[in-house]
């Protein structure tokens, strides 16, 4: 497989897919992947997406979005042991963040493979769908998302991030100030005129 193959992107109505396609060594973080990874954020940042969407992806990289769906039959392991190495790429950081610190250290002490419903009672993922089901569910989370209002919800995700390491009086000062700039934006306008007409809201995503 060529370098050029272990990574796919597609953009289309706004979501864009970024597929991990290096079966081969299980979609590991390679040298490859990562680059891979990172050009294919360069062209998604430069398109009209409001939405990326991650497939084929790694428990460390699962763990690093922010949103992880899966099947019933899915299965997630931190199985760097079973190769003689730590943690890297960010596990040591997102993982304990997700299910709590003694929880990281065992699921990477063991290696377990995690089946789908203790995945998803650990956090580890958001929502399990039956396998026949999975991609219209999906589907429909994904849009969910992307034809929100993106410039409130991406400033969400960066106080929701902040948060962790803030006072609760520092958090709140954030939070004024996030909010006194996504007022000014487009979707709160339509937010707003929308609620007061009892409508739907058509977001743009400015």
């Amino acid at each position: 497989m060529s370098d050029d193959d272990a990574v796919l992107l597609d953009v289309e109505d706004g979501v864009a897919t970024l597929t991990v396609n290096r079966p081969d060594v299980r979609n590991a973080l390679t040298h490859e992947v990562s680059q891979g990874i990172l050009d294919a954020l360069d062209e998604v940042e430069g398109s009209d997406a409001r939405c990326l969407v991650v497939t084929g992806a790694g428990a460390n990289l699962a763990v690093a979005c922010d949103v992880q769906l899966a099947s019933e039959e899915s299965k997630i392991s931190f199985g760097f042991r079973q190769v003689g190495l730590a943690v890297d790429t960010g596990t040591s950081y997102f993982l304990p963040r997700i299910v709590g610190e003694n929880t990281a250290k065992e699921l990477v002490f063991t290696g377990e493979l995690v089946e789908a419903d203790r995945a998803e009672s650990l956090g580890l993922f958001n929502h399990v769908y039956p396998e026949s089901e999975f991609d219209e569910q999906a589907d429909e989370f994904v849009e969910e998302i992307a034809t929100g209002p993106t410039v409130a919800l991406k400033t969400s995700k960066r106080l929701v991030g902040q948060g962790f390491e803030s006072s609760l009086d520092q958090a709140m000062e954030n939070e004024a100030a996030a909010q006194a700039a996504v007022f000014e934006t487009h979707d709160h306008r339509e937010g707003a005129e929308s609620f007061m007409g009892r409508e739907e809201p058509d977001f743009e995503g400015r």
